[in-house]
């Protein structure tokens, strides 16, 4: 039997709610949109507070583990997937490189592709291409950072859909890790996506990752909950310091192979995984469609203004303004419109106040984007006008 523990690493930058009364202000002393829009000190403040309570636990407790396997002669392996917000962030602990690096030179951890920010595009209308450049930066990073390349990618909230998967294809990767979906739940089996010969997709056992969220270790010890166990490191938090330490022994104790996921892609096919673009896996899983992320018409319709402007800031072709947007994006955004994530911190009273705060910032940035447009396109019909072709004669 063999255990794949899989932690994604994904904080955000946090919105500022105050920005609807220090708009003004903000304005004058002539802040950059980054530090307009979103709230330094906090983001630093719950990042170190997910690093001490997470993070540096799982780390240490690994290179721990690590050594311990090697004497005993037991294979010991974790999996992470880090954002690319993550690494930014990380310069607020200058100890979480070392670990992640030190893990990497003894073979203790396999690295998993995600979108560079926890980015909602999957979930979009016609941003396949967003969400390809998002991989694509995160891929960038590993290889520059780590001299890596992931091999198997995980999107936010386990999202999945064919285009999903013939994006993982065109950037090189062997599978694409998602939740266990409606009748085709057996976890211990992976899929072949519909007309994708050598692409895999693997599939979590919900039921063991959602028993570890709730502090149910003993589930560890269940004979039939092995495969893979995907828990979003933030929401463990809340469970205080030393219960990722635990949940790791207990994992390494069970008498389960704790293994990289890669070695996963030779097991065997369990049949063929079709799920149309604008069907993602929750779908097929719960019969809820997205709402179980979207829930409210506040939160569709922040989504369809957010990509809607994708079209204009792609016009620009500004990075920055590109970077901010993205950080727009992120999930939390969104999700806090209609109700608190399970274990995360929050600085937002309720679905009202994050509301304010998103829709304040956002109308804001949105002008300063249509104004550079315009600005850009009259600009471009006065030299046309005076450079344009000339009449014969």
């Amino acid at each position: 039997m063999s255990l794949a523990l899989v932690l994604s690493f994904s904080p955000i930058l946090v919105l500022n709610k105050n920005f609807p009364y220090e708009r003004a202000d903000r304005i004058i002393s002539e802040a950059n949109l980054v530090d307009r829009y979103f709230d330094a000190k906090l983001t630093k403040d719950i990042f170190l507070n997910y690093s001490k309570n997470v993070y540096s636990q799982i780390l240490t407790k690994a290179v721990e583990l690590k050594e311990s396997s090697i004497k005993a002669g037991v294979p010991f392996k974790i999996n992470i997937a880090p954002t690319g917000v993550f690494f930014e962030l990380a310069k607020y602990d200058n100890t979480i490189l070392t670990l992640l690096k030190k893990l990497q030179s003894i073979d203790a951890v396999e690295f998993i592709g995600t979108s560079f920010y926890s980015t909602m595009a999957p979930l979009a209308p016609n941003t396949i291409d967003e969400v390809e450049e998002q991989v694509r930066n995160h891929i960038e990073l590993f290889e520059g950072s780590f001299k890596y390349r992931p091999t198997i990618l995980v999107l936010p909230h386990l999202l999945y859909n064919d285009r999903l998967a013939k994006v993982a294809q065109k950037l090189s990767f062997k599978a694409v890790l998602t939740e266990e979906v409606g009748e085709l739940s057996d976890h211990r089996y992976s899929f072949v996506p519909s007309g994708m010969e050598n692409m895999k997709v693997l599939i979590r056992n919900y039921e063991l990752s959602q028993a570890l969220y709730e502090g149910k270790l003993e589930e560890l010890l269940a004979e039939n909950n092995n495969g893979i166990a995907f828990l979003e490191a933030e929401r463990l938090s809340r469970r205080g310091p030393n219960y990722v330490s635990l949940l790791l022994e207990s994992a390494y104790r069970s008498g389960k192979e704790m293994i990289g996921l890669s070695r996963l892609l030779d097991d065997t096919e369990n049949g063929v995984l079709t799920v149309p673009e604008q069907l993602t896996v929750i779908d097929r899983a719960y019969g809820s469609g997205s709402s179980s992320i979207i829930k409210n018409k506040f939160q569709r319709a922040s989504m369809d203004r957010l990509y809607y402007l994708k079209q204009y800031l792609y016009e620009l072709g500004d990075q920055r303004n590109i970077a901010v947007w993205r950080l727009l994006q992120q999930d939390e955004n969104l999700i806090e419109m209609d109700h608190h994530i399970d274990g995360k911190v929050s600085n937002f009273v309720d679905g009202d106040d994050a509301k304010l705060a998103f829709w304040s910032i956002y109308s804001d940035f949105e002008g300063k984007v249509a104004s550079k447009v315009q600005a850009g396109r009259r600009t471009k019909q006065m030299v046309t006008g005076r450079y344009g072709a000339q009449k014969p004669g």
